[in-house]
């Protein structure tokens, strides 16, 4: 009975449910690319490094039920300034392209991350000297007072068998986008060179908006 009982623990508790392909949860064309995210299950966690502090922590505890889309990239190995393009292509997509699903479904008036939090995970430790050079999506500064939010990039977790990498089994020479929808299940998997297909997706149910204004801090103001 006991080992009963653990096998089917995930469903007891509610997360062992798989959604079907809809409106808002995708094909898995590219479920290679990322074995351990599902398509159309919950999101499971798994350790990560956040860069801007260096602080060990779950991926999974990161996010809230806030209704808000998820976009988590998961970096390829990066070797070269090729690899190192095309994260920052891929940056530079969602911040400022009209292609961008960011920028096509974000309210004007509504902070860059209140519709669609884009985060990037990197491989390795020594991948964070990146942090600073990294595209606006990857840290916006949003809120009443135009801060930068740092919170958003991590590196996987090396010590002790907690590489997210190996746990999920996220190709590593591609990597691969993830994206979530608000209720952590997951709706599709992307290659990293192929982030339009999101702005596809998101289209089949989601209404154009005009684009969130880039913010900049005010000295002085009341």
């Amino acid at each position: 009975m006991q080992s009963y009982f653990i096998k089917h623990a995930r469903y007891t508790a509610g997360v062992e449910i798989q959604y079907s392909p809809s409106l808002i949860v995708g094909s898995e064309d590219h479920q290679n690319l990322a074995k351990g995210f599902v398509i159309g299950t919950r999101f499971h966690s798994a350790p990560v490094i956040r860069v801007a502090d260096m602080r060990c922590m779950q991926l999974g505890h990161t996010i809230t039920a806030d209704f808000r889309w998820r976009i988590f990239i998961f970096s390829s190995a990066i070797n070269s300034e090729v690899d190192l393009a095309k994260i920052m292509k891929l940056g530079e997509f969602l911040s400022v392209s009209n292609s961008s699903p960011v920028n096509l479904f974000t309210p004007t008036d509504s902070d860059i991350d209140s519709v669609i939090d884009v985060r990037v995970i990197l491989q390795d430790v020594q991948d964070t000297c990146l942090f600073e050079a990294m595209p606006q999506t990857f840290f916006p500064q949003k809120g009443k007072y135009c801060l930068r939010d740092y919170e958003k990039i991590f590196c996987s977790d090396k010590s002790d068998g907690n590489d997210i990498f190996n746990i999920r089994q996220i190709n590593r020479n591609n990597g691969c986008v993830v994206l979530i929808r608000p209720d952590q299940y997951i709706a599709k998997i992307l290659p990293l060179d192929d982030i339009s297909k999101a702005s596809e997706f998101f289209f089949q149910f989601m209404i154009k908006q005009s684009g969130p204004k880039e913010k900049t801090a005010t000295i002085g103001s009341g």
